[in-house]
C-alpha cells in the first residue's frame, strides 16, 4: 500500500449489522454499493490491514475494524474507515428465595427473580413467571430461571436445600436403680 494517495471512489462507509444478543457473532459489515461478495475489478479491499477476497465481512464479534479501499490502477485509497459492531447489553438475571435455604421440610418457600429480561421462565416444572410459591421436597434442588428480551436468552440458577423434620424415637420407662 505503498505510494496510495487519498481521492474520491465510488464507495460509501460500511453498512453495518450490530450483534444481535451478547455474546454473539453474528455481526456484519459491507463495503460498496454493489452486490454483497462482488469486488469490481481493479479495487482491492483491505479488511484490518489485510487484502480481503470479497467485501462483505461476516459473523464478527463487537468490536472496532477498519476497511480501506483501493483502486489498483490509479493507486487511490478511500481512506481508512473506521467501524464498530456493539453488542446489546447483557440480560441480567438474579433469582431469590425466601425464606433463604436450608429450610426444614414441610416448609412453603417463594422463588423470585428480578432484572432486565422482559419474559422469565422455570424449569422443574414452575413455567413462567417471576414469582412462585411452593412448599418443595427434601433434598438439594437447583431452580434455573431463563429470561428473554426477543431472540437473546440468559440464565442464572439457585440452589434450595429442604432438611428433613428430624425422627424423634421414644421409648419405654425402665427403672435403672430401685428403691
Amino acid at each position: 500500500m505503498t505510494g496510495v494517495q487519498t481521492c474520491a471512489l465510488p464507495i460509501s462507509s460500511p453498512t453495518i449489522t450490530n450483534v444481535s444478543c451478547n455474546g454473539a457473532n453474528n455481526g456484519y459489515a459491507e463495503v460498496f454499493p454493489l452486490p454483497p461478495g462482488v469486488i469490481p475489478p481493479n479495487y482491492d479491499v483491505y479488511y484490518n490491514g489485510s487484502l480481503s477476497p470479497t467485501n462483505v465481512f461476516t459473523p464478527l464479534l463487537p468490536g472496532t475494524f477498519t476497511v480501506e479501499v483501493i483502486n489498483t490502477m490509479t493507486g487511490c485509497s478511500s481512506g481508512i474507515e473506521i467501524f464498530t459492531i456493539t453488542e446489546p447489553a447483557n440480560i441480567i438475571i438474579n433469582p431469590s428465595v425466601i425464606p433463604a435455604s436450608p429450610v426444614c421440610e414441610g416448609t412453603s418457600i417463594v422463588l423470585s427473580v428480578s432484572g432486565s429480561a422482559t419474559s422469565y421462565s422455570w424449569n422443574h416444572g414452575l413455567g413462567a413467571g417471576t414469582s412462585h410459591a411452593f412448599t418443595p421436597s427434601v433434598g438439594t434442588t437447583n431452580y434455573t430461571v431463563t429470561g428473554t428480551v426477543g431472540p437473546c436468552i440468559n440464565s442464572a440458577t439457585i440452589s434450595v436445600t429442604v432438611d428433613p423434620m428430624p425422627v424423634l424415637t421414644v421409648t419405654p420407662d425402665y427403672t435403672i436403680c430401685s428403691g
